[in-house]
């Protein structure tokens, strides 16, 4: 009897716990049935989302094109744009702050009217493509871009190929559809590189890529995943078009998350030419050099071939010093990676500013003095065993950046520049 009557009470305690757990259930039950729109994704049927990609133009700033999204809300009457690409060109110390990846970018939203015109204007395409988003997903792109466009989110440092408007876009339409952006893109590589599209997309303007060729340094060889490639507009929308479609439950209800689509100011995309470049330097540079070489060692009393040897080694002078600066300032005094330990300093030297006293004299006709002759020959003799030392050591693998371009153009220009000043007599 004792131990019946001790162990009652905890009986009944324990049956008692038993029918509040089954009420509780009965309860979340019940608010489950007749009450789902408490817990749902709110309805934004009335909201549409627009992915708009703004194709190639001729200036500088459009070589590679913008992303942009566009929300109509139907409900509230409102067509706005969303971008991340706006900037005050009239802050102070602009470009500084562009080389020296300081420069802060806004997020920024405006009427599509004004957009577009904007557009129409620089009669640049731009390809309009509704985003097949579910509910959920919607919920978390719009919550996500008004959270960009608060506070410090509405700001961010700008890096050409990692924090762009594309990349940022890409990073929101990724956390809106819970990563499935970036599952189907981190791990598969393309054939390309960023200098790759460096040189395809600055091709459109004559020597530009080249330029540019000479100023990234390694790190640009990394060869690209399809998430990293994105940071061309043009190939986020690529990307999306390979992406399907899902509804609230995960299943796919599309082949491509981007639905119907449009294109507002149809045009023809510049073509780009990068063998071009070389053409050019061959042309203008190089050939005319070995000429003026064989006029200077064969026939030394012409002195209209000094003048011509001068000038050309004026502009190369000035030039190499300015990248040789460039490349230094990239390296000391600049947070874009892109432009540390560049390879190319082999090729130009801040220092090739002397060659001005040597130069100064032949455009009269003449050559220097004998003391500057003989020291600028000795600097010569350092350039052309810099030279040969780069070739070995890109031959062993020693540099792994990819300087083929910019040796066999400028890399021969320097060769026959330094040859001559070596065994020019007069």
């Amino acid at each position: 009897m004792l131990k019946a009557g001790f162990f009652q009470p905890e009986r009944t305690s324990f049956l008692s716990l038993n029918q509040s757990i089954l009420n509780l259930a009965k309860a979340l039950l019940l608010y489950a049935v007749f009450f789902p729109s408490l817990h749902a994704a709110p309805d934004l049927g009335h909201v549409k989302v627009y992915l708009q990609t703004v194709d190639l133009g001729t200036g500088v700033e459009a070589k590679y094109g913008h992303t942009q999204l566009r929300v109509v809300d139907t409900r509230r009457g409102s067509d706005n744009i969303y971008t991340y690409a706006m900037y005050d060109p009239s802050i102070e110390n602009f470009v500084m702050k562009f080389l020296r990846g300081e420069l802060l970018y806004e997020t920024g939203s405006m009427p599509t009217s004004r957009s577009l015109g904007f557009y129409q204007r620089l009669n640049q395409p731009v390809y309009e493509d509704l985003l097949l988003l579910n509910s959920a997903e919607k919920v978390r792109l719009v919550q996500l871009l008004n959270s960009s466009m608060t506070g410090h989110n509405r700001y961010y440092r700008y890096g050409h190929f990692r924090k762009n408007c594309s990349t940022k876009l890409r990073d929101i339409l990724d956390k809106a559809t819970k990563g499935r952006l970036s599952g189907l893109t981190a791990q598969k590589y393309t054939p390309f590189t960023y200098r790759d599209m460096v040189r395809e997309h600055n091709a459109t303007t004559v020597g530009l890529g080249l330029l540019l060729d000479i100023l990234i340094n390694r790190r640009a060889d990394k060869q690209l995943t399809y998430w990293e490639h994105m940071f061309l507009p043009l190939q986020l929308r690529e990307n999306l078009r390979l992406m399907p479609a899902v509804d609230d439950s995960g299943q796919v209800i599309a082949s491509s998350i981007l639905g119907q689509g449009r294109i507002y100011n149809p045009g023809a995309t510049p073509t780009a030419n990068y063998f071009r470049d070389y053409v050019v330097v061959w042309i203008f540079i190089c050939l005319p050099l070995l000429v003026m070489g064989y006029l200077m060692t064969t026939l030394p009393y012409m002195g209209w071939s000094f003048s011509v040897f001068g000038i050309y080694l004026a502009a190369y002078s000035v030039f190499s010093t300015i990248f040789g600066v460039g490349m230094i300032f990239f390296w000391a005094d600049t947070i874009q990676l892109i432009g540390y330990h560049n390879a190319n300093l082999w090729l130009f030297w801040p220092t090739d500013f002397v060659y001005l006293l040597y130069a100064g004299p032949c455009i009269l006709g003449n050559l220097p003095t004998r003391p500057t002759r003989r020291f600028l020959q000795w600097m010569s003799a350092l350039h052309l065993v810099a030279l040969f030392s780069c070739l070995v050591f890109l031959s062993l693998g020693v540099i792994v950046q990819n300087i083929s371009s910019v040796m066999f153009t400028f890399g021969v220009v320097k060769l026959i520049i330094h040859a001559l000043i070596l065994t020019v007599r007069r």
